[in-house]
C-alpha cells in the first residue's frame, strides 16, 4: 500500500469520526437539521472509505 493511499484512508477515518461525533452532538442539542447534514457527510465519507478499502492494491 503506498503512502498516499494510507494518508487518504487516515484522513477519511478522521473525518468520519468527527462527523459522527458532530451528529451525536447535534442530536443531543435538539438540532435535527444540522444532525441530518452531518449525517449525510458521514454516509458519503463512509462510502468513500469503503471504495478506498475495496480498491486494495489495484491503484498503486
Amino acid at each position: 500500500m503506498n503512502q498516499n493511499r494510507k494518508i487518504l484512508i487516515a484522513l477519511n477515518v478522521a473525518i468520519l469520526v468527527l462527523s459522527v461525533t458532530l451528529v451525536i452532538m447535534q442530536i443531543v442539542q435538539g438540532n435535527t437539521g444540522m444532525a441530518i447534514l452531518w449525517g449525510v457527510l458521514a454516509i458519503a465519507n463512509a462510502a468513500t472509505l469503503v471504495m478506498h478499502l475495496k480498491a486494495g492494491g489495484r491503484n498503486g
